[in-house]
């Protein structure tokens, strides 16, 4: 059997795993298009590893040619459990106001624990800030919509984590972050009342965030994930159709398709 098609088998039988799994509540699904997606961080990020639920895709994108997404389509079970990161030293935003936007574009987003974005300003031994927008989690389905958390970094400040995170059913894609200061005339969204300790020690939190940059990178996930050089010459050269088999290591582009009722997934 082809390499290629083998993967997109693969992912053909993950999507039955899940239908099975939560086909009942896939009733009122609206049809959206396939997505073409290419598995695996992207470039400048960490976070949930060794899974295709997250990576970027050509097919749906705010801007550019490509947005990040993070979906329960590959993963056998009730939802996902995902999270994209970054870290960035607190250098240049000690004193500041910060605003974390990102647009968001929900595909049938249902069960929803956390779908979003979160961020967090990490000081001496404790969590100082925090917002995952609990309160306003995206969920359902719509076009590109844009949101943002807003956090302030006290003098104290070590370091500041953010990204998206998803723990839901079906998909949530997301592109164009801005990571900004901004006036005290934009309302913070701290979930805090005070600071809560941290289980890291102080020296641990400087350590890491020792390691970090000063700025964020990729925000508009632009950067590709880690091809071999003859997929990256061919994504490159940005075919005018979808590319449906590219060799990106150890994982490929696939094809997935969604669509209502009970015999498909949202993708």
């Amino acid at each position: 059997m082809r390499p290629n098609l083998a993967c997109a088998l693969r992912v053909g039988a993950l999507l039955a795993c899940s239908m099975a799994m939560s086909g009942c509540l896939n009733e009122g699904l609206i049809k959206q298009p396939e997505l073409t997606v290419i598995p695996g961080l992207p470039t400048g990020w960490s976070g949930t590893a060794n899974t295709s639920g997250i990576g970027t895709t050509v097919t749906d994108r705010h801007g550019g040619a490509t947005a990040a997404y993070l979906s329960s389509a590959f993963q056998v079970g009730f939802r996902s459990n995902l999270q994209l990161s970054q870290a960035v030293r607190a250098d240049n935003y000690r004193g500041k106001r910060v605003r974390l936007s990102a647009w968001v574009k929900p595909r049938n987003v249902s069960n929803v624990v956390n779908s979003g974005l979160w961020m967090r300003v990490d000081g001496p031994g404790l969590t100082l800030e925090y917002d995952h927008m609990a309160t306003r989690v995206v969920s359902g389905y719509g076009d590109w919509r844009q949101v943002s958390v807003v956090l302030d970094v006290p003098a104290n400040a070590i370091g500041i984590s953010f990204g998206a995170h998803f723990q839901a059913t079906n998909t949530l894609l997301v592109d164009d972050m801005l990571f900004a200061i901004v006036g005290t005339d934009v309302v913070s969204t701290n979930t805090l009342s005070t600071p809560t300790p941290d289980s890291r020690d102080s020296a641990t939190i400087e350590a890491d965030y020792a390691q970090r940059p000063l700025s964020p990178v990729n925000l508009d996930f632009e950067g590709l994930v880690a091809l071999g050089s003859s997929a990256t010459a061919r994504f490159a050269r940005g075919a005018a159709t979808p590319l449906r088999a590219v060799r990106a290591r150890r994982v490929s582009i696939a094809k997935v398709p969604e669509g209502p009722g009970a015999t498909r997934t949202g993708v």
